[in-house]
């Protein structure tokens, strides 16, 4: 009781000292390096890093997350989460509050996309920063990452759950420039919509985001997976117009207690294209070891040619 009573004091939360609060987080330390990022090419050298959203294969974090009954049948959540990694300490990940029940939840604040939500879990090395296929090859298969939102999820229906999610005209930073760039009032109102289907080793997902702004395009995704036991398959298509467009598909098997895999994705409109291989495996209890390589294919303009990244590391997760 005493250590959720600091946690309210700290979060100056009124009634959350009756709140279920969990303190968790991310751990990872890595050596490698990335020459595939903007500061990155021929000038990139190997070094130590410790999760900084760009190396490695997660970024180093912590958070608080919580429910507590209010009634009616329906619960209050809250979840704030912070990169600890220099120069961006601090709630930058997920900061947002709301309610759920039997009709399902809805959430408002900082948050992962709709459209993160629901195809992350289609990319078999978890979506990670050093290798993430796709992105690097501006093919937004996860989407364009907007993180101010208001958001509803739907409970499962015989394994179909819908999200919705609504961010403001001025809130929508673009994907390439999210880390640096405010937004503006410039930028449009969005709508995401996504709708997720399991049923034993299927899984499939539709996506859709309207345009963050006058001179953008909507996104249309479509994901699917298929476990065979021996191996795992899937694939992302996604249509963001003109050199948004592209796929990526991939694999992963077990092997001898590790998971070992890879994925290709390629932008149909630029020929940009690129190579994931990865192995993880739990080594302690929440220790997990594990090694990214990629090498990615930049067909014309500034930068073009081939760029490598490889990461060898720890994370310890809490």
């Amino acid at each position: 009781m005493k250590k959720v009573i600091a946690i309210a004091a700290l979060l100056g939360l009124a009634g959350a000292a009756q709140a279920q609060v969990t303190v968790y987080g991310l751990i990872d330390v890595s050596y490698g390096t990335n020459k595939a990022v903007a500061d990155g090419g021929s000038n990139a050298y190997d070094a130590i890093h410790f999760g900084n959203g760009v190396q490695g294969n997660s970024t180093t974090k912590i958070g608080f997350k919580g429910s507590t009954d209010v009634g009616g049948g329906m619960k209050a959540n809250f979840q704030l989460e912070g990169a600890m990694a220099r120069p961006t300490i601090g709630f930058n990940r997920q900061l947002w509050a709301g309610l759920s029940g039997g009709f399902g939840e809805v959430r408002a604040g900082a948050q992962d996309s709709v459209l993160f939500q629901s195809l992350a879990g289609f990319d078999d090395n978890g979506a990670a920063n050093d290798t993430f296929t796709g992105n690097f090859n501006g093919v937004p298969i996860a989407g364009r990452f907007t993180t101010q939102l208001a958001q509803y999820i739907s409970p499962s229906f015989s394994g179909l759950t819908v999200r919705a999610g609504f961010t403001p005209e001025g809130n929508f930073k673009d994907k390439t420039d999210a880390a640096t760039t405010l937004a503006t009032k410039d930028n449009k109102a969005i709508v995401a919509l996504a709708a997720n289907y399991s049923v034993g080793p299927f899984s499939a997902a539709v996506a859709y985001e309207s345009k963050g702004n006058s001179d953008g395009k909507d996104l249309i995704v479509a994901a699917g997976s298929y476990d065979l036991g021996v191996v795992k398959l899937n694939a992302i298509y996604a249509d963001g117009g003109q050199n948004e467009k592209g796929f990526k598909a991939g694999f992963s098997v077990p092997v001898a207690g590790a998971t070992v895999g890879a994925a290709y994705s390629q932008n149909t409109d630029t020929k940009n294209s690129g190579l994931e291989f990865f192995a993880n495996k739990a080594v302690l209890k929440n220790t997990y070891a594990y090694v990214d390589v990629g090498t990615f294919h930049q067909d014309s303009g500034v930068g073009s040619g081939d760029k490598q990244i490889y990461s060898v590391g720890m994370m310890f997760v809490f």
